[in-house]
């Protein structure tokens, strides 16, 4: 079965942010504004400290760099590379030679 006429560079998928790595690209589900994933901020100078997010709280950070802090079973629509993507399946055994 095909599904793409061509393959596109990204995919957003509908993930619970619990699911999504650090760094990872999001919006939110009915959003455009762009946000990275991030589970505690780092702050630099003479004051070094880490944030860390409450329990079962993820931060969004947009790019000026306001923190939102979210439940981590919030859904948010992914961008993700299709080659990322397909090497994610592939690690984890759903993409097989058939496939190929």
């Amino acid at each position: 079965m095909v599904v793409f006429k061509e393959v596109p560079e990204v995919i957003k998928m509908v993930v619970q942010a619990k699911n999504l790595e650090d760094g990872v690209t999001v919006t939110k589900r009915t959003g455009q504004k762009e946000y990275k994933i991030k589970r505690s901020i780092k702050i630099y100078g003479d004051n070094r400290k880490e944030i860390k997010c409450d329990v079962d709280n993820i931060f969004l950070v947009d790019a000026e760099g306001n923190l939102t802090q979210i439940k981590e079973t919030t859904e948010l629509l992914a961008h993700i590379s299709t080659d990322t993507l397909f090497y994610e399946l592939e690690q984890h055994n759903y993409y097989d030679d058939e496939h190929k």
